[in-house]
Protein backbone atom coordinates (compact mmCIF):
# COMPACT_ATOMS: atom_id res chain seq x y z
CA UNK A 1 0.00 0.00 0.00
CA UNK A 2 2.86 2.36 0.87
CA UNK A 3 4.60 1.71 -2.46
CA UNK A 4 1.46 2.41 -4.48
CA UNK A 5 0.73 5.51 -2.40
CA UNK A 6 4.27 6.81 -2.98
CA UNK A 7 3.92 6.21 -6.71
CA UNK A 8 0.60 8.05 -6.83
CA UNK A 9 2.19 10.96 -4.96
CA UNK A 10 4.92 11.07 -7.61
CA UNK A 11 2.33 10.97 -10.41
CA UNK A 12 0.48 13.84 -8.69
CA UNK A 13 3.47 16.12 -9.45
CA UNK A 14 2.75 15.75 -13.18
CA UNK A 15 0.73 18.08 -15.33
CA UNK A 16 -2.77 16.92 -16.23
CA UNK A 17 -2.96 13.70 -18.20
CA UNK A 18 -5.38 10.89 -18.91
CA UNK A 19 -4.50 7.21 -18.93
CA UNK A 20 -5.80 6.16 -22.34
CA UNK A 21 -4.97 2.47 -22.03
CA UNK A 22 -3.20 -0.22 -20.06
CA UNK A 23 -1.90 -3.59 -21.21
CA UNK A 24 -3.09 -2.83 -24.73
CA UNK A 25 -2.33 -5.54 -27.25
CA UNK A 26 -1.14 -3.89 -30.43
CA UNK A 27 -0.38 -5.97 -33.54
CA UNK A 28 2.31 -4.50 -35.80
CA UNK A 29 4.18 -5.57 -38.91
CA UNK A 30 7.79 -4.46 -39.19
CA UNK A 31 9.56 -5.17 -42.48
CA UNK A 32 7.27 -8.20 -42.91
CA UNK A 33 7.69 -9.48 -39.33
CA UNK A 34 4.40 -9.73 -37.39
CA UNK A 35 4.57 -8.91 -33.69
CA UNK A 36 2.02 -8.48 -30.93
CA UNK A 37 3.10 -5.68 -28.62
CA UNK A 38 1.62 -5.16 -25.16
CA UNK A 39 2.15 -1.64 -23.90
CA UNK A 40 1.97 -1.27 -20.11
CA UNK A 41 0.37 2.15 -20.28
CA UNK A 42 -0.34 5.06 -22.61
CA UNK A 43 -1.10 8.52 -21.28
CA UNK A 44 -2.61 11.36 -23.28
CA UNK A 45 -1.12 14.71 -22.26
CA UNK A 46 -2.83 18.11 -22.25
CA UNK A 47 -1.67 18.83 -25.81
CA UNK A 48 -3.13 15.52 -27.07
CA UNK A 49 0.26 13.81 -27.48
CA UNK A 50 1.00 10.32 -26.16
CA UNK A 51 3.41 9.30 -23.41
CA UNK A 52 4.42 5.63 -23.34
CA UNK A 53 4.98 4.26 -19.83
CA UNK A 54 6.59 0.91 -18.97
CA UNK A 55 6.59 -0.10 -15.30
CA UNK A 56 9.75 -1.37 -13.66
CA UNK A 57 9.91 -2.47 -10.04
CA UNK A 58 13.67 -3.07 -10.03
CA UNK A 59 16.58 -1.32 -11.63
CA UNK A 60 16.00 -2.94 -15.03
CA UNK A 61 15.66 -0.76 -18.07
CA UNK A 62 17.88 2.21 -18.67
CA UNK A 63 17.58 4.74 -21.48
CA UNK A 64 21.35 4.51 -22.05
CA UNK A 65 20.70 1.11 -23.62
CA UNK A 66 18.94 2.90 -26.50
CA UNK A 67 21.90 5.12 -27.38
CA UNK A 68 24.33 2.48 -28.58
CA UNK A 69 24.98 1.75 -32.25
CA UNK A 70 23.33 -1.62 -31.67
CA UNK A 71 20.58 -0.91 -29.12
CA UNK A 72 20.54 -3.35 -26.25
CA UNK A 73 16.88 -2.99 -25.25
CA UNK A 74 14.49 -1.87 -27.96
CA UNK A 75 11.19 -2.43 -26.15
CA UNK A 76 10.23 1.22 -25.57
CA UNK A 77 11.75 2.52 -28.83
CA UNK A 78 9.73 -0.22 -30.58
CA UNK A 79 6.55 0.95 -28.86
CA UNK A 80 7.31 4.59 -29.69
CA UNK A 81 8.06 4.01 -33.38
CA UNK A 82 5.58 1.26 -34.25
CA UNK A 83 3.14 0.59 -31.43
CA UNK A 84 1.44 3.87 -30.62
CA UNK A 85 -1.76 4.84 -32.38
CA UNK A 86 -0.89 8.32 -33.54
CA UNK A 87 -2.45 11.07 -35.55
CA UNK A 88 -0.74 10.82 -38.96
CA UNK A 89 2.37 12.98 -38.99
CA UNK A 90 2.63 13.25 -35.22
CA UNK A 91 5.11 11.62 -32.89
CA UNK A 92 4.91 10.49 -29.27
CA UNK A 93 5.79 13.05 -26.62
CA UNK A 94 7.92 10.57 -24.76
CA UNK A 95 8.79 7.08 -23.61
CA UNK A 96 9.66 6.38 -20.01
CA UNK A 97 10.33 3.61 -17.57
CA UNK A 98 8.22 4.18 -14.47
CA UNK A 99 10.57 3.11 -11.69
CA UNK A 100 8.37 2.04 -8.83
CA UNK A 101 10.81 1.24 -6.07
CA UNK A 102 10.70 2.26 -2.42
CA UNK A 103 12.52 5.58 -2.05
CA UNK A 104 13.28 5.84 -5.78
CA UNK A 105 10.08 6.83 -7.58
CA UNK A 106 10.95 8.34 -10.94
CA UNK A 107 10.54 8.39 -14.68
CA UNK A 108 13.63 7.45 -16.68
CA UNK A 109 13.59 7.86 -20.43
CA UNK A 110 13.13 10.53 -23.04
CA UNK A 111 10.55 13.33 -23.15
CA UNK A 112 10.18 15.98 -25.86
CA UNK A 113 9.20 18.64 -23.32
CA UNK A 114 10.10 17.33 -19.86
CA UNK A 115 8.67 20.32 -18.00
CA UNK A 116 5.35 19.80 -19.78
CA UNK A 117 5.14 16.38 -18.12
CA UNK A 118 6.98 16.99 -14.84
CA UNK A 119 7.04 20.71 -14.00
CA UNK A 120 9.22 20.06 -10.93
CA UNK A 121 12.01 18.40 -12.95
CA UNK A 122 15.28 20.17 -12.25
CA UNK A 123 17.85 21.22 -14.83
CA UNK A 124 20.12 18.42 -13.65
CA UNK A 125 17.44 15.79 -14.39
CA UNK A 126 18.42 13.35 -17.16
CA UNK A 127 14.93 13.90 -18.60
CA UNK A 128 15.78 17.59 -19.10
CA UNK A 129 19.36 16.97 -20.25
CA UNK A 130 18.41 14.28 -22.80
CA UNK A 131 15.11 15.18 -24.47
CA UNK A 132 13.42 13.02 -27.10
CA UNK A 133 14.14 14.15 -30.67
CA UNK A 134 12.77 13.30 -34.09
CA UNK A 135 16.25 12.12 -35.09
CA UNK A 136 16.19 9.53 -32.29
CA UNK A 137 12.82 8.22 -33.43
CA UNK A 138 14.01 7.96 -37.04
CA UNK A 139 17.21 6.18 -35.98
CA UNK A 140 15.36 3.76 -33.70
CA UNK A 141 12.87 2.96 -36.46
CA UNK A 142 15.72 2.23 -38.88
CA UNK A 143 17.55 0.03 -36.34
CA UNK A 144 14.39 -1.92 -35.45
CA UNK A 145 13.54 -2.49 -39.13
CA UNK A 146 17.09 -3.71 -39.69
CA UNK A 147 16.80 -6.12 -36.76
CA UNK A 148 13.48 -7.44 -38.15
CA UNK A 149 14.96 -7.94 -41.62
CA UNK A 150 18.04 -9.67 -40.22
CA UNK A 151 15.79 -11.98 -38.20
CA UNK A 152 13.58 -12.81 -41.19
CA UNK A 153 16.62 -13.48 -43.35
CA UNK A 154 18.19 -15.75 -40.74
CA UNK A 155 21.14 -13.39 -40.44
CA UNK A 156 22.89 -13.50 -37.09
CA UNK A 157 26.43 -12.30 -36.63
CA UNK A 158 28.66 -13.62 -33.92
CA UNK A 159 29.07 -10.19 -32.48
CA UNK A 160 28.68 -10.03 -28.70
CA UNK A 161 28.34 -6.54 -27.30
CA UNK A 162 30.95 -7.20 -24.59
CA UNK A 163 33.17 -10.02 -25.87
CA UNK A 164 35.31 -10.33 -22.74
CA UNK A 165 32.39 -10.70 -20.34
CA UNK A 166 30.14 -12.68 -22.69
CA UNK A 167 32.73 -15.21 -23.77
CA UNK A 168 34.14 -15.66 -20.27
CA UNK A 169 30.78 -16.87 -18.96
CA UNK A 170 29.62 -18.74 -22.06
CA UNK A 171 28.88 -22.45 -21.77
CA UNK A 172 28.77 -22.98 -25.55
CA UNK A 173 32.38 -22.33 -26.48
CA UNK A 174 32.62 -25.72 -28.24
CA UNK A 175 29.89 -24.61 -30.66
CA UNK A 176 30.84 -20.97 -31.01
CA UNK A 177 33.28 -19.69 -33.58
CA UNK A 178 33.78 -16.19 -32.22
CA UNK A 179 37.40 -16.95 -31.27
CA UNK A 180 38.12 -18.08 -34.85
CA UNK A 181 36.51 -14.91 -36.16
CA UNK A 182 38.56 -12.72 -33.82
CA UNK A 183 41.78 -14.55 -34.73
CA UNK A 184 41.01 -14.16 -38.43
CA UNK A 185 40.33 -10.44 -38.02
CA UNK A 186 43.53 -10.00 -35.99
CA UNK A 187 45.56 -11.75 -38.71
CA UNK A 188 44.25 -9.31 -41.35
CA UNK A 189 45.47 -6.26 -39.42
Amino acid sequence: VRLVTDWLMYEATRRNFTVSGTEQKTPVIIAGLSLDLRLDRQDVLEDGSVLIVDYKTGSNGTPGQWATTRPEDVQLPLYATFGVDQVPGSNPSGLVFARVKAGEMEFAGRLRNPLQVLPAAGKSSSLVKNPLTDDQLVDWKFQIEKLALDFLNGHEDLNPRDIQDTCENCKLSALCRIKERRDRLSAKT
